[in-house]
C-alpha cells in the first residue's frame, strides 16, 4: 500500500474511532496518518479533531495551523476546529500551566490576530490568513462595526485566493451588513 492509501485509510479509522468516542484511538491513527503524508489536510483535520475532544487544545492548534496551511478548497472544513480551538485556549488563558502565548485580553487578541491574517495574506499563505481571521472574528462581540466588516473583508480575500466562492460570498455579504460604507 502506497503512503497516500495509507494516511486516508488511517484518517478513515481516525473517524471511525471518534464517531465511536474513542478519542485516544482516534488520535493515534490521525497521528499516523499525518506522519504517511504531511500534506494530507484529513489526517490533520482528524488530528486536531482528537486533540481537541482530549483536551489537548494547543496540540490542537498546531495540527489545524498545519493542516490548513495545505488543505486548500478544503479549507472550509477546518473552521469549526478553528473556532473550537480559539474558544477553548481563551477559556484556558487563566489556568495555572497554561502555554497560550497569545494576548489574554480580547482586543488585543483581535488585533494580533488581524496582524497575524494581514502578514500571511501578503505572504500568499491564504489558509493560515483564514486561520488568523477566524480566530479574530471569534471575539467579534468585541469588535465595533468597521473592525469585524474589515475582518469578514479580510477573509473573503483569502477564501478567493484558496478558490472558494461560496465562503467567500457569505463572508463578504456579513461584512457590508456590518458595515455598508465598507
Amino acid at each position: 500500500m502506497d503512503s497516500m492509501q495509507c494516511a486516508t485509510l488511517l484518517s478513515n479509522r481516525a473517524l471511525v474511532h471518534g464517531k465511536l468516542f474513542d478519542w485516544q484511538k482516534s488520535l493515534e491513527d490521525a497521528t499516523d496518518a499525518t506522519i504517511h503524508e504531511m500534506e494530507w489536510p484529513k489526517g490533520w483535520l482528524r488530528r486536531a479533531t482528537a486533540e481537541l475532544r482530549l483536551y489537548k487544545n494547543q496540540q490542537a492548534l498546531a495540527s489545524v495551523t498545519r493542516g490548513i496551511a495545505c488543505a486548500g478548497k478544503v479549507a472550509g472544513q477546518f473552521l469549526p476546529l478553528i473556532t473550537e480551538c480559539e474558544a477553548a485556549i481563551y477559556a484556558d488563558r487563566d489556568l495555572p500551566g497554561s502555554r497560550d502565548e497569545d494576548p489574554a485580553s480580547a482586543p488585543e487578541r483581535i488585533a494580533k490576530f488581524r496582524d497575524e491574517g494581514s502578514k500571511a495574506f501578503e505572504q500568499g499563505k491564504a489558509g493560515l490568513a483564514v486561520l488568523a481571521y477566524t480566530r479574530a472574528l471569534y471575539h467579534r462581540s468585541m469588535m465595533e462595526g468597521r473592525g469585524e466588516a474589515v475582518a469578514l473583508s479580510n477573509r473573503a480575500a483569502a477564501f478567493l485566493k484558496l478558490g472558494l466562492p461560496s465562503e467567500a460570498l457569505a463572508d463578504a455579504l456579513a461584512s457590508s451588513e456590518k458595515d455598508e460604507g465598507w
